[in-house]
């Protein structure tokens, strides 16, 4: 899983979006990459690098992203303050 070093809890919107899991040389990819501080992945890559963690980091430092990690792949969700959520397909996600 890639995970924003960014990553807080719930003190600002959060994304996260699910492609195909990834099998590589003995371990298994989830798919998922969580992010915070810009809607677009790739500009908020810019500015707080993605890193790969085991998904129990998330349990750690984002309790309420943890009960989106069971949607398949081609979905996301986006958390925000005032207990904000949002859940929607990404079709581009298993391209």
């Amino acid at each position: 899983m890639l995970l924003s070093e960014a990553v807080a809890l719930d003190t600002e919107f959060l994304y996260g979006t699910r492609a195909r899991p990834q099998h590589e040389e003995g371990r298994v990819d989830c798919g998922w990459v969580i992010w915070t501080g810009h809607p677009d992945m790739e500009a908020a890559n810019r500015m707080h690098p993605l890193r790969v963690v085991h998904v129990l980091h998330v349990y750690e430092r984002s309790p309420r992203a943890a009960r989106y990690l069971a949607l398949p792949p081609g979905w996301g969700f986006t958390l925000g303050p005032n207990d904000y959520e949002d859940v929607y397909e990404v079709p581009e996600a298993l391209e």
